[in-house]
């Protein structure tokens, strides 16, 4: 019994001696590095190619060469119209008129007043010739410096009412010029050859406005395409150039649109104008308003090094390209580049055939 006690005393010391250990300390975890993984990249490589630079332009066919006509004049009553719808005209010949009959009346008086002024001027250079030869007459006997000094006074006399008459005439014709060209606007004459294609047709009574269409004359052995470009220097008249239709390809040469009896546009630079291209030969498979394009060479390198754009960057305002150094890192090269067309850019300095970049 005495052992037991001991026994159990013995254990109650050591297992509160455990109690005043200190504890273990915990062991702190090293974080595990993963391996550096490289970065992957999309690479282009340097190739040679030719590179084409063109400008597009988009063009519409014109069946016909037209001419639109109108009366620069208002208020003045319709006279006469002398074709019809369909009727084949020719340049100068008179297609209407407004009513003439005032402007009519004042060239004719003028024309009366310039015949009777003219029959006054003969009068009066016989009216000297008879005033120089009384003079003669009644100073025959006179000295010659007499008779002289008369002639003169004769021919101041007569020079006075000669200059007299020739104002007047002059006076007139001033005016008449203005009738004429009031009478030249009450008429319209046509400037081309071609087929009436339409045709005003006023309400009774009705009077003039100035700039109204009245004729259209349309020229069906006229070919051409027209197009409206802010790129209207690339086609100096009388050049040569291909149009590319859905009907076909067509040879046609740039013509001003004074040749086709059409008002020219303003050419100022960065605002659009008409461009007229007329075919070497007829096209009777085109319809009016077909489409087509003109495509103009601008310029052409042949097996030049090429990457394209989207591998350039700008640093500095200097062209750059990305490439993968011998560590595995992104490093950047200054290269000089040229043409660029088609998406593509002309590597001029800075790369070697071959070589990779990276792209994207």
């Amino acid at each position: 019994m005495k052992r037991m006690v001991l026994a159990c005393l013995s254990l109650c010391i050591l297992l509160s001696g455990c109690s005043l250990l200190p504890q273990e300390e915990q062991l702190q975890l090293t974080p595990v590095i993963p391996e550096y993984e490289k970065p992957s990249y999309r690479f282009i490589t340097v190739e040679r190619g030719d590179l084409l630079l063109e400008q597009r332009v988009s063009c519409s066919y014109l069946s016909a060469q037209s001419e639109g006509l109108s009366f620069p004049v208002d208020g003045v009553n319709y006279d006469t119209f002398f074709v019809s719808p369909g009727d084949r005209v020719e340049p100068g010949q008179l297609l209407a008129q407004l009513d003439c009959t005032d402007v009519q009346q004042r060239l004719d008086d003028f024309q009366l007043s310039l015949k009777r002024l003219d029959l006054n001027l003969a009068a009066v250079e016989e009216n000297r010739k008879l005033a120089q030869q009384r003079q003669k007459i009644l100073l025959q006997d006179a000295p010659a410096e007499e008779l002289r000094a008369a002639l003169a006074d004769v021919n101041a006399r007569f020079d006075a009412q000669r200059q007299a008459l020739l104002d007047e005439q002059k006076l007139i014709k001033l005016e008449m010029s203005g009738y004429e060209r009031q009478l030249a606007e009450r008429k319209l004459y046509a400037n081309i050859s071609g087929i009436v294609t339409y045709l005003y047709q006023p309400e009774v009574n009705e009077r003039s406005s100035a700039g109204q269409r009245m004729i259209t004359i349309s020229d069906p052995d006229n070919y051409i395409f027209r197009a409206n470009t802010d790129r209207w220097e690339l086609f100096p008249d009388g050049q040569e150039f291909q149009i590319e239709s859905n009907d076909g390809v067509y040879a046609a040469t740039t013509v001003p649109a004074s040749v086709l009896g059409l008002p020219d546009s303003e050419k100022v630079e960065g605002r659009a104008a008409e461009i007229y291209f007329q075919l070497h030969f007829p096209a009777p498979e085109l319809s009016s308003g077909a489409s087509g394009v003109v495509v103009v060479r601008l310029d052409f390198r042949e097996n030049v090094l090429t990457l394209p754009e989207k591998a350039i960057d700008t640093i500095n305002g200097q062209s750059v390209v990305y490439y993968q150094d011998e560590l595995g890192l992104k490093n950047y090269k200054i290269v000089t580049t040229g043409l660029i067309a088609g998406g593509m850019v002309e590597i001029l300095s800075g790369l070697s055939e071959g070589e990779q970049v990276i792209v994207g």
